[in-house]
Order: structure tokens, then C-alpha cells, then sequence
């Protein structure tokens, strides 16, 4: 049997966003269908921020080792799963019950409210950092406090973390994710001595 020689991809990046511009990258990728079969898709994913990696010389760079195990062969091909089906089928039957009971239902609200409706329909793999950073962000902006955006990123990371164990994907993208900076509490106002005679007149 004459196997057939693998194509080498370089990918096809350009660049996307207005207010914040990102470079994007196009490549096909094997994957393990539902069916258990290997079948490839096409993938679209954020390589890098225009600010951080200014040349496409610099972007292709990072796309090249992004493609590098395809190339080589060494890839190992991961499960089409969304997020949310993930959550629902797996995370949340298997591992939620391992948590206490407070946690758990604080969890389940945090899934319902801000992770399923920004995560839910993306593909686990099709995740990276990138968008575990701009949730974040959207979270701050909405002005949510810095402990409810930190609960928050942490809870993405312990999903994708499993799914890390579990194979459902390489690697875990929230690792990494920042958080915004802590805003200090404004100094507690103190009464001067005329407001204290003032007062007790």
C-alpha cells in the first residue's frame, strides 16, 4: 500500500478587528470526528495581537510552530466537541459532583450566566488564549468586581484543565490569562475635629 505524502501548510494569515486588530490564521487540521472516524477541518484561530506581534513576519513565525507537529506528523488529533457540550455531558455529571455542594451550585450559575453563553457553541480545540483574554477583559469592562472576574477565569481554567486530562485538547488556554489590575479601595473617610464638635453640638 503506497501511503500518500503529507501536504505541508504554511496557513493563510491575515489580519482582523478594528478597535483591537489581531492577526488570524486559516489552516486544515485532522480531528477525531463523533463518529470515531479521522476527517480534518478547517480552522480559524487567533494567532496574536497586532500590538504585541507588529509584522506578519513575526506572525508567521508563530504560525509556523503552530503548525509544526502537523507538518511533522507528530499531531495528535483531538475530539469536535463544543464547550458547552463538554459542560453538559462530561464536566458536569463526572466532576461537578465531586465539589461541596456551595460550590457546586455557585459553579452552575457561573456556567448559566457568563461561561456557556460566551463559550458554549465554540469548539473546545478552537479555543486559545486569545479569547480567554478578551473574556476576561469583556468581563472587567462590564464592570463586574476583581474577585467575579478572577472566579470566572479560574473556572474556565479548571474546565479546560480537565479537558486537558481527558484529551479532549492539548493544552489548557486559560493558562496564562491576566487578570485586570486590582483597583485599591479608597481611603475610609475620617471626620475632622470641627465636623466631631459640630456633630456632637
Amino acid at each position: 500500500m503506497v501511503r500518500r505524502r503529507r501536504k505541508y501548510q504554511s496557513g493563510h494569515l491575515y489580519k482582523a478587528g478594528k478597535r483591537r486588530q489581531v492577526w488570524r490564521a486559516r489552516y486544515m487540521e485532522p480531528v477525531v470526528l463523533a463518529n470515531g472516524t479521522i476527517g480534518t477541518v478547517l480552522r480559524n484561530v487567533v494567532i496574536a495581537e497586532v500590538r504585541d506581534v507588529p509584522t506578519r513576519r513575526q506572525a508567521q513565525a508563530l504560525l509556523d510552530e503552530k503548525l509544526r507537529g502537523l507538518n511533522q506528523g507528530s499531531h495528535r488529533p483531538q475530539a469536535i466537541v463544543t464547550f458547552k457540550e463538554f459542560v453538559e455531558e462530561h464536566w458536569e455529571q463526572k466532576l461537578l459532583p465531586t465539589f461541596k455542594p456551595s460550590t457546586s451550585d455557585v459553579y452552575r450559575i457561573l456556567l448559566r450566566k457568563h461561561l456557556l453563553p460566551y463559550f458554549g457553541e465554540m469548539h473546545l480545540c478552537d479555543i486559545g488564549r486569545a479569547d480567554v483574554q478578551a473574556f476576561v477583559v469583556e468581563k472587567d469592562k462590564a464592570g463586574l468586581s476583581w474577585n467575579s472576574v478572577k472566579h470566572l477565569r479560574n473556572l474556565v481554567s479548571r474546565i479546560l484543565r480537565t479537558a486537558e486530562e481527558w484529551s479532549y485538547v492539548s493544552t489548557n488556554a486559560a493558562r496564562g490569562a491576566r487578570l485586570p489590575a486590582k483597583q485599591l479601595s479608597p481611603p475610609p473617610k475620617v471626620l475632622t475635629p470641627e465636623q466631631v464638635r459640630a456633630l456632637l453640638e
